[in-house]
């Protein structure tokens, strides 16, 4: 069968994905003070030339995505300079996911 990131297959994956997560929660709260923010976008397959896969196997793996489709670097794009502007002033901590879902 396929095996993707995310699946029992892939633990150290999976483990070091949510190891970066607590990381970036725990910079929050030391650098809260100092006035620094830290935030993750989590990123979901996106469309680069990695993930241009012809075939059954993307395919299969654009089914399992909520939305049935990758994202597109414009949309990791968007979410990181929301975060970067002075509207995402007051967060800090947040885990934005940008995975169609997943």
């Amino acid at each position: 069968g396929v095996k993707f990131a995310g699946s029992s297959h892939s633990t150290i994956y999976s483990a070091s994905k949510r190891a970066l997560e607590g990381f970036a929660m725990s910079l929050s709260r030391q650098g809260a003070a100092k006035g620094i923010l830290s935030n993750v976008i989590r990123v979901g397959v996106t469309d680069t030339r990695i993930h241009r896969v012809p075939g059954k196997v993307m395919e299969a793996r654009k089914e399992m995505i909520p939305l049935k489709r990758m994202a597109s670097p414009d949309e990791i794009a968007g979410a990181t300079m929301f975060l970067l502007g002075p509207d995402a002033a007051f967060i800090t901590g947040a885990i934005i996911p940008v995975s169609g879902g997943e």
